[in-house]
């Protein structure tokens, strides 16, 4: 069963009509659940054993009748808004659309919007960030293809950058960020004051500063924060800043571009990882950061490289002419390189916003 299904489960048959004008004008696959069934229709016996079924396969799913039994099907599956389905439910006249589960990152917020949408209904949204205005925080990271981290040192929860994953198992690990995640997305909507730190710029960045809430301030540097001030930080950036010492949420924008060369038939890979582990580490920087990974054209065929951007940092792989890698300026150009490549550096001029130089 494909996750990216809209399964509609319908109370009665008397509201079909809905169920068949959604499927009709919605832009995915739909699914249509109901006791009375029909060529185009999917027989249930019983909604609660159905939703059992759907939740954990599913990433849609909309009831169309009373609330309640909507509620008494999905309570006993509900676990976490991080991994439940988005439900939306539909009284049986199709007035109103009702976002009932993972608003934010499930997408039942949105698909509220869609749904009432399509039928000239009413929308009914009650997450507190959409009904006062303010930002979805917990849904920026998928929005905007961002990695996040989260670290509350009020409640020992640390960072991914400092934990010890030979002592913590992963649920607990899990666990705690969600615990965390919920304390600063508590903090923000209920309009405690927060610090927030653009040490970088995109247009997500421009637009957060452009639709600051009234109890957020705007930080371009660290150093420049009172923290005392705040209850609250939260940074966009490829570096980590794990010794906040308040509630922390990061964003990691994919704004690095990492410069690397190695010698021809280079293998081995944990040389090479352990050295930007260690790099990364000195730098305070996320890997995941990473947009892309680029080398000179004579290691355009160098496998070690190819896995390292594909399999282990998940980016693009390029490699500019010696020529042109020549022409740019660096702060360590080497008589020994350019005689053997071209080029008097071939990590440190791959040029992006921000770069990170490994030499082998």
């Amino acid at each position: 069963m494909s996750k990216n299904i809209l399964n509609i489960l319908v109370v009665s048959a008397s509201s079909l009509p809905l169920a068949r004008k959604i499927r009709d004008e919605y832009p995915g696959k739909t699914v249509i659940y109901c006791r009375e069934a029909d060529n185009d229709i999917e027989p249930v016996t019983s909604f609660k054993e159905l939703t059992g079924n759907l939740f954990d396969k599913s990433e849609t799913i909309v009831f169309i009748g009373a609330m309640g039994i909507c509620v008494r099907s999905i309570a006993p599956y509900i676990k976490s808004k991080y991994t439940d389905p988005a439900v939306v439910c539909l009284d049986s006249t199709g007035k109103y659309v009702v976002s009932v589960l993972s608003g934010h990152i499930g997408g039942a917020n949105e698909l509220t919007h869609e749904l009432a949408r399509i039928l000239d209904a009413e929308a009914v949204v009650t997450t507190q960030s959409d009904n006062q205005g303010l930002w979805a925080l917990d849904t920026f990271a998928k929005q905007y293809g961002w990695e996040q981290d989260v670290y509350n040192p009020q409640e020992g929860i640390i960072s991914f950058f400092q934990t010890d994953f030979e002592k913590i198992d992963e649920e607990t690990f899990n666990a705690s960020r969600e615990k965390a995640m919920n304390e600063c997305v508590a903090r923000f909507v209920n309009c405690r004051p927060t610090a927030l730190l653009l040490d970088i710029r995109t247009k997500e960045t421009d637009y957060m500063k452009e639709t600051c809430p009234p109890h957020v301030d705007v930080f371009y540097k660290y150093k420049d924060i009172d923290l005392e001030k705040y209850e609250l930080l939260i940074t966009v950036s490829p570096t980590y800043y794990h010794k906040s010492p308040i509630p922390c949420l990061s964003f990691f924008p994919k704004v690095l571009h990492l410069g690397i060369g190695c010698k021809k038939g280079l293998t081995d890979m944990k040389s090479v990882l352990t050295d930007l582990y260690i790099c990364s580490i000195f730098y305070r920087f996320n890997l995941k950061s990473i947009a892309n990974v680029s080398s000179i054209d004579l290691k355009k065929e160098e496998p070690i490289l190819k896995e390292l951007a594909d399999t282990y940092l998940r980016s693009p792989f390029k490699t500019y002419p010696a020529e042109v890698l020549d022409k740019v300026p660096v702060p360590h150009p080497s008589s020994t390189v350019k005689k053997a490549t071209g080029s008097g550096s071939v990590a440190e001029n791959k040029r992006g916003r921000r770069k990170t130089s490994l030499m082998r």
